[in-house]
Parts: structure tokens; sequence; C-alpha cells
């Protein structure tokens, strides 16, 4: 009966010694985690910077030569210092530049903006107080205005069509005059009807015409 005690009491320590070694015996070792591969993103800081404007080519004071210094076309005038500093441009088509007077195809005084035709044919331009701009009338919005003053404007892009109201603004001689154009050339051929006003009047505007010249004078839009 002691010997079955005894045996029993041996298995009962062998059983305990078994769960204290399984107890205390190390975890199995983790295996180690592979990374999430990461996507290619490109974080590429974007460009802010605004794009250049390029720069506006313009013809100032002084003759250029027709197809070497600037192309024949049609140009914005646009006065600067003016002659003199009294607030005047010159613009002269030449068929030379020996500097006489039998050079000159058309001239122009100009007392305000206005515009230029440049004909492949002439030979150089002369340009005194103001500056010349090449001009698209393909990309040019039409910025209609209902009163002008001194200058040269196109119809259709600068007026509309329709019945203006002539009033004076010169103090000197108190005389206006405005011209209705069939092109931009300067020459006596572009004029289509003209008219030296000494006071108050009307001058109406054909969708045909090309331009309007206006010097002294006020036009106002009536209908």
């Amino acid at each position: 009966m002691k010997l079955l005690k005894r045996v029993a009491t041996f298995f009962a320590v062998v059983i305990m010694i078994g769960l204290v070694v399984t107890i205390l015996s190390p975890a199995e070792e983790a295996k180690p985690i592979s990374p999430t591969p990461t996507a290619n993103i490109d974080v590429t800081t974007p460009n802010t910077t605004p794009a250049k404007t390029p720069a506006v080519k313009k013809w100032s004071d002084g003759t250029y030569m027709v197809g070497k210094d600037l192309p024949p076309g049609l140009y914005r005038v646009t006065l600067s210092t003016g002659i003199l500093t009294l607030g005047l441009g010159y613009v002269e088509r030449s068929r030379d530049i020996s500097m006489s007077f039998q050079d000159i195809i058309a001239n122009e005084t100009f007392t305000g903006n206005g515009y230029v035709e440049i004909l492949p044919t002439d030979k150089a331009v002369k340009v005194t107080g103001c500056y010349l701009t090449e001009l698209d009338l393909d990309g040019l919005e039409p910025d209609l205005m209902t009163e002008i003053e001194a200058g040269i404007y196109l119809v259709g892009f600068d007026i509309a069509p329709g019945t203006y109201a002539v009033s004076i603004k010169d103090n000197i001689m108190n005389m206006g005059y405005v011209a209705r154009l069939s092109g931009l050339s300067m020459g006596f051929s572009d004029l289509i009807a003209n008219e030296l006003f000494q006071g108050p009047g009307y001058v109406r505007i054909l969708p045909d015409d090309i331009a309007v010249q206006i010097s002294g004078a006020k036009l106002t839009f009536v209908e």
C-alpha cells in the first residue's frame, strides 16, 4: 500500500515538473513582419511660377526698313512723348530713304492714338512722337465705346456704326474735324468723306466704313 502511494507521489511530481517546464519555456519566436510595399507616389512639387508673357515689340522714334526692321501689316499707333511735347505723333510711309519730299507715299500727324497699315511695297517707315505695335484683327476682341475724342478708331472694334453727335473740343481754333475712312494706309484714296465742324453737328458712321478719324472734336453715340 505504501509502495502504491510512493509511485503515485512520484508521477504527481513528474507531472508538476512538466507543467512548470512548459510554463517557464520561452514562447515561440515571432516571425518578422515584412513591410507593406509602398506605392510609388510622385511627390514632385508643382511649378507655380507664372509663365512669362512675351514682350511686345515696339517701334518708336526712328526710321525703319520694311521687311528688314519691321514686317508689313497693320499697326496700332500710340502717342508717347509727342512731337516737341505737343502731344502729337507723326508716321510716314516712304518709297525710298533719300529724305526727299518725292519719297513720301503717305503721312499723318496723329492728335490721338490710332492705326496705320504698312504695305509690302513700302521701302521705309518714319516714326516720331509715338510708337507702333503689331495688330492682328483675328485676335482682336471688340471693345465698343459710346464717346470718342481725338484719334483714329476701327468701326466694329472701337465704335459701332450709327449716328453720333459732334461737339467741339478744340479751344484754340474752335473747330473739329471728322473723316470716314475706307483704309488705314494714310493715303488720300482712303478718304470716303470728311468735314470741318465749326459748331455742334452730327455724323453717320456706316457698317462698311473701316475707320473714323477725329481731331478737335468729340463724338457721342446717339442711335
